[in-house]
């Protein structure tokens, strides 16, 4: 029997329902929930309309939802009110409700306005283009090679920190064992091995001959630094580093800190070229330093990269013809030409031309447009003169951005941005992100993602914005997409959502690699990562004196910042309610405010918070241009900048005015010193008390510890800080971890390490210590105080009371 059509729906709908209450039902439908709603979605009638219309922006089925709203435009009122909301199916409501034709109005541009590479096509593959070349070519054996290392980077720290004795006989030979039966991988370095005894432990020396070999034929683990294992054994140790594909798990090739590519750009070898190369290719995040050594040792780098280069077909050729290229374009043809000459005329011949390719012509095949791209919705691109571009080169266009990677960028886009109005191109790019959404943003279109960060707008960054913080919070996958497109638009604006997901993430590689595309885009910009930070808060669209005016029509009130970047309306203890002599829609839209301010406020408000604490304690200068400019006169950090002291020539406070002033109230002119949070420990007593007082008079709250803070003075030449405390593993390290402080080792932490610059390092022991395995279950630790690397009345009186307190909070 077939159901009437109106139940046949009814039925469907039901189905669906529990996937708006708990998706996790979703699964345990007896029929899967995608092929219901496409089921439904096949009925063009009102009932389908108002089934679907809640599941807009729905995970699985937003992108089914879509298309039938697309499909059928008469029935989409059934959006009207969803789009009205702040949810993700609101946006995607009002994407669609938004969406119509392509704009065909005013003159099409002449063939002369047309970018020529939208006319010519250069990147698809080419007909009888140029013999390729193929030479076996080897790197000479007696290739010079060499370790270039500081004075400081050849000290040995490891054995300073974790003594150690030599193996007995028998040691080494269950040591030798243990490798043999664990093919090659053991827990042990080039020179030490843990050994449990007990509840303690100690480190045993390897015979450096053994050790060595190890290293070299299975590239064991390490417990000390590769730096220091390089200043150990030189250049025989260069094997063990190209044994095994370090460069596809980079990010985590860490040691103390230790970035694997910088340990790299020590060895000086062609051997190390292709390394280089293929990390130039393949890993935007690392890019920079591989770069910068290829082009320090052209050279070395063009005598390991012109066999590749000139090899077989495979990703170890193309990573090499990148990497020469970009050697060329930094000045470096010459000798890369050089190298190439002394393998062979042939070889020289050959890089020559690689060298002298179009780089517009990059043989690239372009993938079908995908089946749920809407060309007819995408606005037109027009031409610096106004004419829109005819279909033949948008068609072009979007090929073009199909086959255009995201990092390095195909030299195309440039000339279209320089023969195209900046604007068309962005709302061409922001219609790409929208419908990418809203099909679910599937991996095989980031190109429509990519289009973003080519053709780059304010709008569509906060939009790409948007999304890369809500994949923050829900998707670890897709998360690093959206900020890679970030940092590649590389403005402030984009990376101050870089920098909310780096401070904000629940997911920790997420995180990590958000701080590390933060770390590369202060490098490009020859900024320090604190510079680059002042350069990224957001203003929160406050106004220059840090408030906003909120108008509920006859009444006005004014949303000033706590001590804690709280929004608080003045002279309110509440936000005020509306009441009958109010403007209704006023009112709304003015708590709409708030609360949005209250939202964008929390996001950000800690993170800068806990900046400017440890600005203060690390003494971090700003100049006084940057100070004004980035802090004193900021809309959001003024906030903060008006509740504490600060230290050039002499201290001053920021007044509410906008002056600086002293603590008698004097005025205070700032000629070009470098400014500083001023901590307690350089202030004299006096100071510390008029400060006090002044701020109690204005009843100014500080956002952290300053004036109050518990300092702790030397009082002779000790050289420890003693303190008798036993407590929580699991709080240890969470508590000194989150101050600064370093774990000796990566397994079994016996110590915490604080650099105390010139100086040397403080040092807490832990007893028994902490198994980073399981810090939950960690034993009670003894702690004895801070051992000192001078005497205390020879520190630095900020670093003895930040020792000092950091104990006490294990207390």
């Amino acid at each position: 029997m077939t159901l009437p059509e109106d139940e046949a729906l009814s039925l469907l709908g039901e189905s669906l329902a529990p996937l708006l209450v708990k998706p996790k039902y979703g699964p345990l439908l007896k029929t899967p929930p995608r092929a219901i709603a496409e089921a439904i979605a096949l009925f063009p009638t009102k009932a389908a309309a108002e089934i679907l219309a809640p599941y807009m922006g729905h995970a699985i089925l937003g992108p089914i939802v879509a298309e039938f709203f697309h499909d059928a435009p008469k029935l989409r009122s059934a959006l009207s009110e969803i789009a009205k909301g702040k949810t993700k199916a609101a946006d995607a409501a009002r994407t669609v409700l938004a969406s119509g034709t392509k704009r065909e109005s005013g003159p099409v541009a002449s063939a002369e306005d047309v970018p020529r590479v939208l006319v010519d096509r250069p990147w698809r593959p080419r007909k009888g283009s140029e013999k390729v070349v193929e030479l076996r070519l080897t790197i000479p054996s007696n290739a010079e090679e060499r370790i270039e290392l500081t004075r400081a980077e050849r000290e040995l720290q490891f054995e300073k920190e974790n003594p150690a004795r030599d193996m007995t006989q028998a040691e080494h030979k269950a040591w030798r064992a243990e490798l043999k039966e664990n093919d090659g991988v053991a827990y042990a370095d080039w020179t030490y091995e843990y050994s449990k005894t007990g509840s303690g432990g100690e480190y045993l020396r390897i015979p450096r001959g053994d050790g060595l070999r190890a290293w070299n034929e299975h590239a064991m683990y390490l417990s000390g630094t590769y730096v220091e294992f390089l200043a150990t054994h030189g250049t025989a140790a260069i094997s063990g580093f190209l044994n095994h594909d370090w460069v596809k798990w980079l990010s985590n090739q860490e040691v103390d800190d230790e970035p694997y590519v910088d340990v790299l750009a020590h060895i000086v070898s062609p051997r190390i070229a292709p390394v280089m190369a293929r990390i130039v290719a393949r890993r935007k995040n690392f890019r920079r330093p591989a770069l910068a050594w290829l082009v320090a040792h052209p050279e070395t780098a063009a005598l390991g990269l012109v066999p590749d280069a000139l090899g077989k077909h495979g990703e170890a050729r193309t990573d090499a013809e990148l990497a020469l290229s970009l050697m060329a374009h930094k000045g470096q043809g010459a000798v890369v030409a050089k190298v190439a000459h002394a393998y062979s005329g042939e070889a020289g011949t050959a890089i020559v031309a690689l060298l002298a390719r179009d780089p517009l012509a990059i043989d690239k095949a372009p993938p079908k447009v995908p089946d749920f791209l809407r060309l007819g919705e995408l606005p037109r691109v027009t031409t610096k003169t106004g004419a829109r571009l005819p279909d033949d080169a948008m068609d072009a266009l979007l090929e073009m951005l199909r086959v255009a990677p995201l990092d390095p960028p195909y030299p195309g886009v440039d000339v279209v941005r320089g023969a195209c109005d900046t604007g068309s191109l962005g709302e061409l790019a922001r219609a790409l992100v929208e419908q990418w959404v809203l099909a679910g943003s599937p991996g095989r279109c980031e190109w429509m993602l990519f289009s973003a960060s080519h053709f780059p707008s304010d709008d569509v960054t906060r939009r790409i914005g948007g999304i890369a913080r809500e994949w923050a919070r829900r998707d670890r996958k897709k998360a690093p997409r959206a900020c890679a497109v970030l940092a590649a638009i590389g403005t402030d604006l984009a990376l101050l959502h870089v920098g909310h997901i780096a401070a904000t993430s629940r997911f920790d590689d997420v995180r990590a690699m958000a701080h590390s595309l933060l770390e590369e885009a202060a490098v490009a910009r020859e900024l320090t990562f604190a510079e680059l930070e002042d350069r990224i808060v957001p203003d929160l669209d406050l106004g220059a004196d840090g408030t906003i005016a909120l108008s509920f029509g006859k009444r006005s009130f004014v949303v000033d910042l706590d001590e804690g970047l709280r929004p608080i309306v003045r002279g309110e203890k509440t936000f005020p309610r509306a009441n009958k002599d109010d403007d209704a829609a006023l009112a709304k839209a003015a708590r709409a405010r708030f609360d949005a301010l209250k939202a964008d406020a929390a996001a950000v408000a800690d993170r800068q918070i806990r900046r400017f604490e440890q600005a203060m304690v690390n003494g971090r200068p700003w100049s006084a241009k940057d100070f004004i400019e980035r802090v004193a006169k900021h809309p959001l950090l003024v906030h903060l900048a008006r509740r504490l002291v600060w230290q050039g020539s002499k201290s001053f406070r920021v007044a509410e005015d906008g002056t600086f002033s002293d603590a008698s109230d004097a005025v205070v002119k700032l000629e070009g010193e470098s400014i500083r949070i001023a901590h307690p420990a350089r202030m004299t007593d006096d100071d510390r008390r008029a400060w006090t007082t002044l701020f109690a008079d204005y009843r100014v709250v500080q956002p952290f510890e300053q004036l109050g803070r518990a300092v702790a003075r030397a009082s002779g030449n000790e050289a420890r800080i003693a303190r008798d405390i036993t407590v929580a593993g699991r709080k240890v390290v969470g508590v000194l971890e989150a101050r600064g402080w370093r774990r000796n080792d990566r397994g079994h932490v016996t110590a915490y390490l604080r650099t105390l610059g010139a100086c040397g390092e403080a040092r807490i022991e832990l007893t028994p210590g902490v198994s980073m395995e399981d810090v939950k279950g960690a034993e009670d630790q003894k702690i004895t105080g801070a051992e000192l690397p001078a005497a205390a009345s020879a520190l630095d009186p900020v670093d003895y009371a930040e020792i000092a307190r950091d104990l006490d909070a294990l207390l």
